[in-house]
């Protein structure tokens, strides 16, 4: 435990950590087989909108029902990125089209997914995991929000950046070398865009001495003999240990489930 109380130690623990672990375990929904024709027979049906700039939103009666609608009956997503209306399937195409080059198309395919409280306040959101053929692990993941009717669906980074997700929203991740975060997304509609509330942060800084303030520098000549560690918690400057608390809170709480996408699973969760 001494070891913990280091800062340059505990911040190396923890990066060593996330560069280990996989992006996501998924796990099948108990009674589901798992199979892949379950998932070729649903993206079969996940098909292309004839109209991609559609300009009047679908509205849905309910979270649940409109994420059915959205997934398995091709009902229209409001895209965060370009503020258009189309299907899921079009999100995926449009990033295959940015992605490609003319030697190779990057075709894509959902995988699994979740239903979690991405924001912390008790609603309920859906998030897919994307891979790209080219991939062994999820490329990127595609979040549903439901919001004043309509559901609004944006990209959310994989790999190092987007790790562990929680049940409540947070999720960790690293900056590179001596940086780790633990965050939660956030989204308030087209105008802000999409956002990261930080919620706990380890950097490691330079030290400035002379007026007590603090810059972030990338320098590869570095004298790490000066270096110390920044703390942030709950969006404060915090100690150590107020810190190393934060930590033990996220990682006591549960990770969420990530269920084998298909048509069983879908309605087994999203009844």
């Amino acid at each position: 435990m001494k070891a913990l109380l280091n800062p340059r130690v505990t911040v190396a623990l923890y990066i060593a950590l996330l560069l280990c672990m996989p992006v996501t375990a998924c796990s099948a929904a108990e009674g589901s087989t798992g199979d892949s024709s379950d998932i070729e027979e649903l993206a079969g049906g996940l098909l292309p909108s004839e109209d991609t700039q559609n300009d009047a939103p679908q509205y849905y009666d309910s979270d649940s029902k409109a994420f059915r609608e959205v997934l398995l009956e091709n009902g229209f997503v409001f895209d965060a990125t370009d503020g258009r209306n189309k299907t899921v399937q079009d999100m995926l195409l449009d990033w295959e089209e940015l992605t490609s080059i003319p030697e190779r198309r990057f075709e894509t395919e959902i995988v699994n997914f979740t239903v979690v409280d991405l924001y912390g306040d008790g609603s309920q959101a859906v998030v897919l995991g994307v891979q790209a053929t080219i991939h062994q692990e999820v490329t990127y993941y595609l979040a549903l929000d439901f919001v004043d009717g309509i559901v609004h669906a944006f990209r959310l980074t994989a790999g190092r950046c987007f790790r562990e997700l929680k049940v409540n929203g947070m999720f960790n991740g690293s900056g590179g070398a001596g940086v780790f975060y633990i965050n939660r997304v956030r989204y308030t509609g087209l105008a802000d865009g999409i956002g990261y509330e930080i919620l706990c942060l380890a950097s490691e800084q330079p030290a400035r001495t002379e007026d007590g303030s603090y810059e972030y520098v990338h320098n590869s000549d570095l004298n790490w003999d000066s270096v110390l560690c920044i703390y942030t918690a709950n969006g404060e400057p915090s100690t150590e240990e107020e810190y190393l608390e934060f930590c033990r809170e996220y990682y006591g709480t549960p990770d969420v489930v990530w269920y084998d996408f298909n048509t069983e699973n879908l309605k087994l969760l999203l009844p």
